[in-house]
């Protein structure tokens, strides 16, 4: 794996239905390239395949992460990691060396947050349970969806590149009109398309997440957006946390030592850092939550009012 890899895997995280030559002209390679390296990254299991979503707080909904620490005794860290993910608000688990769990999820009341929490330290083998809330991008008025929309986002959820004349035939939409509704809901933000992730599949392509504890006045804001400025070729995703001085961040590396790089740097780039914790490797899983319920009971009352 090289730094065209990573080009690509950047580029289908963020649009995962971009078609294949925009991302040639974007990593300056061939088509049948690009196609070679994607068929090698999906066999490899790094790309797990591809996804339509709605946009996190379309639904009113906010964003938590859980840092969970599992005994050493467990057999089986799959085994929890499944337990975890069968959770109505979990919709991402990830693995980590040492036993350490990191899952995403969302939620719409903080008694939610303190049922999930609760349910977390009662799951067999589980030491500890950190709870993060995460700050969610404003959501400018209400978003406007046709029952249509979640007939068409219900089929995509299972191949986010499905091309548009397959997607004609499951949903009897005519391609001309899918073209313009998927347009809109993706100009709008209402949706996109993401690559499912998962680095840790392979030995070099290894995700690494750092907790920062920042200084009490430290401005969070100016942190992650410096961070993501400095760190934009191996930084992945980030999340800034609500009512914590702490900025999360996930990295692709392609060895341990590089991960001892960047985590160098960082320190040595942010006098604002008052402490780091690093949780390294494992594999990443994608679950199905309430959210997916609900995008699927609507497009059931689309097909059953016809």
């Amino acid at each position: 794996m090289d730094s065209k890899d990573l080009e690509i895997i950047k580029i289908l995280n963020s649009n995962g239905r971009m078609p294949f030559t925009t991302i040639a002209k974007k990593v300056k390679l061939s088509i049948n390239g690009v196609k070679k390296r994607i068929k090698n990254l999906e066999e490899e299991g790094v790309i797990k395949g591809y996804s339509c979503e709605l946009s996190f707080g379309i639904l009113g909904e906010e964003t938590g992460l859980a840092r969970i620490k599992v005994s050493s005794t467990i057999e089986s860290l799959k085994e929890v990691v499944d337990t975890i993910g069968n959770h109505k608000l979990i919709f991402t688990v990830g693995m980590g060396i040492g036993n350490k769990i990191i899952a995403v999820f969302t939620f719409k009341t903080s008694s939610e947050v303190i049922e999930l929490e609760n349910w977390l330290k009662s799951v067999s083998h589980v030491d500890m349970v950190e709870i993060y809330l995460l700050m969610s991008r404003p959501i400018e008025g209400k978003p406007k969806m046709a029952p249509v929309d979640y007939r068409i986002i219900s089929e995509l959820r299972s191949n986010g590149r499905m091309p548009l004349q397959a997607l004609s035939e499951l949903t009897q939409i005519s391609t001309r009109t899918l073209k313009k509704r998927i347009d809109k809901l993706t100009n709008a933000g209402i949706i996109y398309f993401s690559a499912l992730l998962s680095p840790g599949s392979s030995e070099e392509l290894i995700i690494f997440t750092v907790f920062c504890t920042l200084k009490l006045k430290a401005n969070k804001i100016d942190f992650f957006q410096n961070a993501m400025e400095l760190f934009s070729e191996n930084l992945w995703v980030g999340w800034i946390v609500v009512e914590k001085p702490v900025v999360i961040l996930s990295f692709f590396a392609p060895s341990i030592k590089a991960i001892r790089n960047i985590e160098e740097e960082l320190k040595q780039s942010f006098s604002d850092i008052e402490s780091t914790d690093t949780i390294t490797g494992g594999e990443g899983f994608h679950f199905q939550d309430w959210r997916v319920n609900h995008i699927v009971e609507m497009a059931k009352k689309y097909r059953s009012s016809g």
